[in-house]
């Protein structure tokens, strides 16, 4: 009678050699280059064997990229947690998560390698979304907590948010891990030594916190990536960085006085369009020490009935939170009417008749406004909007927050 639990370890033995030897030949090679039969030779078995565990190459190869990624999100959690973990704020942590990309690269090139050529081997395959479900799981993980980033500095104000949160991940992220693909696969021009493109990699994380992080927070950025640099140039050649980030300090120190310090919500001038482009807001404002007191019918009501009233500007697609309310708002009429003074006015007849019992003042003092700039951005903030109560696990599903609404609809039109 065979022994049932030798025989799964001895099964997950042979899944772990076929999966270990197809990612020591794929990143050496190429996903394409490297045949069924040579994975099962290096792991020491049969073919037939092979095909008892995977059917075809794609599940193999998806299969491998979701081990990997896995794998890769265990370390970053663990480095997330020794670097201040949710204590920190969201310029700190983008920095952060810039610097596990570049740690991955110098670390694990060969995952770098593997992952630029299976984005290119599974469109080839046209894998279907069922195949690729488990892999699209394990890097959704990676994507949320980019959204807690993005979500953390709508609040703190510590970077400078003026895109969408898709339009944001691309563009910092999403860059930095293709372009150290590239670095890892040697598919740019080489430094001086042919191998190492570290510098050129803190050179970008650079360019992307001045860019991004606001006012003397990017001083204190730089000075910590610095700090960072310095604390570990034994392991890395040459003290790779350390200049360049104290470089960058330094001027940063130069122009601080100059840069503004972002202590409250961003109060940004409305853009006229003159090709007749919407002009549309998204707008989040807290009550004040964020005090639960709007998640009640009395409240709701008596917030619609000033927006109601005052019309100046009409409210959209909104969604009020218990300590907090989101929503979108255009203009009233064709003058584009101040929206600050319009918040003020709405703010002040809703504290004058507010049903519940609540500390004073009723509201924090300012808002966070950020005017869309395209059609893709309303779309995302708007689902945003709605999926914030499930975010907040104050119910399963959107639909079921009684809360929300749409006041008057406001449709995008780009001319």
């Amino acid at each position: 009678m065979r022994n049932a639990e030798k025989d799964a370890a001895e099964k997950a033995e042979r899944r772990v050699r076929l999966l270990e030897a197809a990612f020591r030949l794929m990143s050496a090679r190429s996903i394409e280059a490297v045949k069924l039969t040579e994975i099962a030779e290096a792991a020491g078995l049969g073919i037939v064997t092979l095909y008892r565990y995977f059917k075809t190459k794609p599940d193999l190869v998806i299969e491998l990229g979701v081990v990997l990624w896995k794998k890769y999100y265990v370390e970053v959690e663990k480095a997330y947690a020794a670097r201040g973990g949710a204590a920190m704020n969201a310029a700190e942590e983008m920095e952060f998560f810039i610097d596990s990309i570049i740690e991955l690269y110098r670390s694990h090139k060969d995952v770098l390698k593997f992952n630029r050529n299976f984005d290119t081997y599974v469109k080839h395959q046209e894998c279907t979304a069922e195949q690729m479900r488990p892999y699209n799981e394990a890097v959704e993980v990676f994507a949320h907590k980019f959204h807690i980033v993005y979500e953390k500095a709508m609040k703190d104000g510590t970077l400078d948010i003026r895109v969408s949160e898709r339009r944001l991940f691309v563009g910092t992220l999403y860059a930095v891990l293709s372009v150290a693909g590239k670095f890892a696969e040697g598919l740019v021009y080489p430094s001086e030594d042919h191998h190492n493109m570290l510098d050129e990699l803190l050179m970008i994380k650079q360019m992307i916190l001045g860019a991004l992080v606001r006012g003397d927070a990017g001083r204190a950025e730089l000075v910590s990536a610095a700090s960072v640099a310095d604390a570990t140039s034994a392991s890395l050649p040459g003290g790779a960085g350390r200049a360049e980030l104290v470089s960058a300090a330094r001027m940063a120190d130069a122009t601080s006085a100059s840069l503004p310090v972002r202590r409250r919500p961003s109060q940004n001038s409305v853009i006229t369009r003159p090709d007749n482009r919407s002009i549309i807001l998204f707008v989040s404002v807290n009550a004040n020490r964020r005090q639960c007191v709007f998640d009640n019918p009395a409240a709701v009501a008596c917030i619609l009935a000033a927006w109601k009233e005052e019309r100046d500007w009409n409210v959209g697609r909104y969604v009020i939170m218990p300590d907090h309310i989101h929503f979108s708002c255009a203009p009233g009429n064709l003058t584009t009417p101040d929206f600050h003074e319009w918040m003020k006015r709405w703010k002040s007849r809703v504290a004058r008749t507010f049903p519940v019992p609540h500390a004073t003042p009723l509201w924090q003092r300012n808002c966070w406004d950020v005017q869309l700039r395209t059609g893709e951005s309303y779309v995302e903030k708007c689902n945003y909007m709605c999926s914030n109560p499930v975010r907040k696990r104050l119910v399963t599903e959107t639909s079921d927050w009684p809360y929300q609404g749409v006041l008057n609809v406001l449709e995008w039109h780009d001319k």
